[in-house]
């Protein structure tokens, strides 16, 4: 028999969790937003990489640097693979700021 049980302490945890990840998720949509506008890119599909959403270089340059500035973090170079959906950027602000 398979037990449904959850640790008591693990479940605000895991809420609390999703709700930075739902924040996070949140602000890097709006600043996309912000940053191409009066253009609003399909931002739809969280996994389809930015480039392929309506943003050009310059653009996903653009929202990089706000990024950085809205959660006090530096992107190197060599992490831009790992930020160019905003399933991948969320998931790179939330390791680099959970311990902040």
């Amino acid at each position: 028999m398979v037990s449904n049980f959850i640790h008591p302490q693990s479940a605000p945890h895991e809420a609390a969790e999703e709700a930075a990840m739902s924040n996070i998720r949140e602000t890097v949509v709006q600043t996309i937003y912000d940053v191409c506008r009066p253009e609003r890119p399909d931002l739809s599909d969280h996994a389809r990489p930015l480039l392929d959403c309506g943003l050009d270089s310059l653009d996903f340059s653009s929202v990089l640097m706000a990024i950085e500035d809205s959660f006090q973090i530096s992107i190197a170079e060599e992490d831009l693979p790992s930020v160019g959906t905003i399933d991948r950027m969320v998931y790179y602000i939330e390791e680099r700021t959970s311990g902040a």
